[in-house]
């Protein structure tokens, strides 16, 4: 192959050089003289013009090399050979890759991390493959750390063990270890003793160190904190509570990387209210309001225990008191419902053993009252009472408010009688099973009715109390102005117009220095009489009459103030010209 190259190379040599030939000759011009030595660059030979002015080339061609070993392959190392130029012998050395054996002992290593495999061929840097991090087994020691060794294998490494490792969580929150599983928990790490009861005092009153123990090892992440028993666990606070009330306390736990945040114990006690003794009943005015209670009574409470007096207002709740009527709340385990105090730091306590609280809710109305028209046989004038106080049975209220120290007029007597004592009646014409209304009667109830009027028994009255002869009943007050001596002072406001045989009571109040004698004066508007009048005259606050000095006089002859009750009965027409006319009282002196 080579030879036949070299032959070819020649050939066209020379059949370039032949036509050159003849145009330096045709031309006359440079005539090139190559030189006999070989010029080579890494690829190529050729023989250069000897003309150092000229560039010209001869025989240009590639190196045709022959390759023998130089040094031969190793283990490691690939076999390299020197190539020489067959025509010019210019020589170069080439690597053959691969040629050496790639065969490598490799040996296992490790770290307190990894492991791998490592070549002890005579390398300047050794070769590594296979590296890996430690496969770990994890077994806890307690709350506090685990321990951990290796399980790679012992053909790569001897096994490692590592020893007090703390747990791994990722917040305050996890329970179980990262690594190992421990479960951490709070459970015995803390607890309560007994808490006695406490009494409100307007003060915080939390738990005292001696009330609880906690684990010193999380004592400084513990808190107390405080709710009202059965409130939102958001409702947690470290405020101490003031108010009367049962309340949850607890020890609280904030966490750390070692410790759960959490409860460690839990526990009630209690802030009782302050007792205050209040009635067993109470007679209150129906009140027009929006509230859902009716005020009961005030009261001032002083307590050692307080920094001041407080004033307390009793309540009763329910929307039933705002009729009028009888309401009783019952004792039930305990507890009056519904009977509360303004503040509730204050417990209502009767001031007597009782199985009930009584109130009674009525209506303002004048203290007379129209009673029913009974009959001898269901009404009974008795005398039973000690003193004798005269006592009508089995009267029927229609309408009104009847209070003990009111007055009433009952037919047959000319004076007014005091109420003394008012009594429920449950069926008895004789009274026997009756029983305490609280000294009030409402309309609608059928009562038992006391008076006390010196000189008055049973004996004077008929059956019947305010019904057929006295239609109506008005008290009014006429004030009489005795400063102003022989004025005379009109009180238009009593003007009412009366039928025969209707009578009225007007009760007024009269101051005088000296004995004065009184006269009075119905007239109608034109100027005359209204008919035929009669008068009578009481003391209110003994009853006596006062006597009279003539038709329509009378005279109170020491000097003070009295309050006296004037009846008015109407015995005849007037004229028709004023039998319409209401009556104006005039009162002279």
């Amino acid at each position: 192959m080579t030879k036949k190259k070299s032959i070819f190379a020649f050939a066209l040599a020379a059949c370039l050089a032949v036509p050159a030939m003849f145009m330096l000759s045709a031309c006359g011009k440079h005539e090139h003289s190559f030189s006999s030595d070989w010029s080579q660059s890494e690829t190529q030979h050729w023989h250069e013009c000897t003309d150092k002015k000229c560039n010209e080339k001869q025989d240009l061609a590639e190196h045709e090399f022959v390759w023998e070993v130089k040094t031969p392959a190793g283990v490691h190392t690939d076999k390299v050979e020197t190539g020489t130029c067959s025509i010019c012998q210019y020589q170069k050395d080439r690597t053959v890759e691969g040629s050496g054996a790639n065969i490598h002992s490799w040996v296992w290593k490790a770290n307190d991390t990894k492991h791998w495999q490592e070549t002890t061929c005579e390398h300047e840097t050794p070769l590594k493959q296979n590296e890996q991090d430690h496969t770990w087994e994890y077994t806890s020691e307690g709350e506090l750390t685990h321990k951990r060794q290796t399980n790679c294998g012992a053909e790569k490494h001897a096994t490692r063990i590592e020893s007090n490792i703390p747990h791994r969580y990722t917040d305050v929150n996890d329970v179980d270890c990262n690594d190992c599983g421990y479960v951490r928990s709070l459970t015995g790490k803390g607890s309560f003793n007994a808490i006695a009861a406490k009494t409100y005092n307007a003060g915080a009153q939390g738990v005292a160190l001696s009330d609880y123990t906690v684990d010193e090892k999380i004592k400084d992440l513990c808190e107390i904190q405080y709710k009202v028993k059965g409130a939102n666990d958001s409702t947690y606070t470290t405020t101490a509570p003031t108010n009367a009330g049962t309340y949850e306390v607890r020890i609280y736990c904030k966490g750390n990387a070692t410790y759960l945040k959490g409860e460690v114990a839990k526990t009630d006690y209690v802030i009782k209210q302050i007792e205050v003794r209040v009635g067993i009943s109470f007679i209150k005015e129906k009140q027009t309001t929006s509230n859902n209670y009716i005020t009961l009574e005030t009261y001032e409470v002083t307590n050692p225990s307080l920094p001041s007096n407080v004033t307390l207002t009793l309540r009763a709740y329910g929307e039933q008191y705002k009729n009028q009527g009888r309401y009783s709340i019952a004792k039930t385990n305990g507890e009056f419902e519904g009977l509360e105090f303004d503040n509730k730091n204050f417990k209502p306590i009767p001031n007597k053993s009782t199985l009930s609280i009584s109130i009674v809710v009525y209506t303002n109305e004048a203290p007379v009252v129209t009673g029913t028209n009974q009959t001898e046989s269901n009404v009974n004038w008795i005398g039973y009472v000690t003193p004798p106080y005269p006592t009508i049975t089995m009267y029927q209220i229609t309408t009104g408010t009847l209070r003990v120290g009111d007055y009433l007029i009952c037919e047959g007597v000319n004076i007014p009688l005091k109420v003394k004592d008012i009594k429920l009646n449950k069926g008895s014409v004789s009274g026997s099973t009756s029983s305490s209304c609280l000294n009030i009667a409402l309309a609608g109830e059928t009562v038992d009715i006391s008076f006390e009027t010196p000189g008055f028994t049973e004996n004077d009255a008929k059956t019947k109390l305010l019904n057929k002869t006295f239609t109506k009943v008005d008290y009014e007050v006429l004030k009489v102005q005795t400063s102003l001596s022989g004025k005379n002072y009109t009180n238009n406001s009593s003007e009412k117009l009366l039928n025969v045989g209707e009578c009225r009571y007007l009760e007024f109040t009269v101051t005088i220095i000296q004995s004065t004698t009184f006269t009075i004066y119905p007239s109608d508007y034109a100027g005359g009489y209204a008919g035929e009048n009669a008068y009578a005259v009481f003391d209110k606050t003994t009853g006596k009459p006062i006597a009279t000095a003539g038709v329509n006089t009378f005279t109170l002859s020491e000097s003070g103030t009295y309050t006296l009750v004037l009846k008015l009965t109407k015995t005849a027409e007037a004229s028709a010209s004023v039998s319409s006319k209401p009556i104006s009282f005039y009162v002279s002196w």
